[in-house]
């Protein structure tokens, strides 16, 4: 077979989930801004045109690898809240679900830091992707969930919280490298007077001594939003 041919092979072998996959991988190894047909083609081994039955353009590329995403977190979720699950408890509710999806976002978005900026700015978007958020949901019902009203908000600040968290402790800056925020934290800490260090200390200590944790402010942080909820919605009904 000639090398003209087993392209063509190639070309008429691949699916919408190889392209997606293998665009997913070329965000985490090169970054978001690498990632397009021409370098795609390249990677497998196709000419551009290959791509167009399955993905009509750019933007489609970029929702297809944003519903990946979503794909790895809710079969994820699924997997170990739904009925018969051995994590499951017999008292669990919907804290303990949307505990459990914040926590899996954060993972999936962890393993892909690349791609956390796509997430944030294409929001669940393909009919893959509502398909799964419905099956989510309508497991959690079919469970015997205890669920709140308005979930679709809950869901929704959860998910922005989560994402912007996720940003924030993993995304590559925009612009390339920047300083480290602490160094500019430890310069104006030794121009401070000695009772504006001690009133300090008792707002953002674990900073200063290098205590930060990034997962314990993210369960903090989490643990607010959802206590917070029941108490928001009776005001609100």
């Amino acid at each position: 077979m000639s090398k003209g041919e087993r392209a063509g092979t190639r070309m008429h072998m691949l699916t919408r989930d190889d392209i997606i996959s293998a665009s997913l991988k070329l965000v985490d190894e090169e970054g978001l801004n690498a990632l397009s047909f021409r370098a795609l083609g390249k990677r497998l081994g196709v000419s551009q045109t290959a791509f167009y039955r399955h993905i009509p353009d750019k933007a489609a590329l970029l929702d297809g690898v944003s519903e990946k995403i979503w794909r790895q977190t809710l079969e994820r979720l699924l997997a170990t809240t739904a009925p018969g699950a051995e994590t499951r408890s017999s008292a669990e509710s919907w804290h303990s679900v949307m505990l459990s999806y914040a926590r899996t976002l954060r993972r999936t978005l962890l393993a892909h830091p690349n791609a956390v900026e796509l997430v944030l700015t294409h929001p669940i978007a393909t009919a893959r992707s509502f398909s799964l958020i419905a099956q989510v949901l309508v497991a959690f019902d079919a469970a015997g969930f205890q669920h709140p009203d308005h979930m679709l908000a809950l869901f929704t600040s959860v998910t922005v919280y989560t994402t912007g968290f996720a940003a924030a402790e993993a995304a590559p800056p925009a612009g390339g490298e920047v300083t480290s925020p602490l160094a500019g934290f430890n310069e104006a800490l030794s121009s401070m007077s000695p009772a504006d260090r001690q009133a300090l200390e008792g707002l953002v200590g674990q900073v200063m001594t290098g205590s930060w944790d990034f997962s314990s402010q993210f369960e903090v942080g989490l643990q607010a939003l959802l206590r917070g909820w029941d108490t928001e919605n009776r005001d609100m009904s």
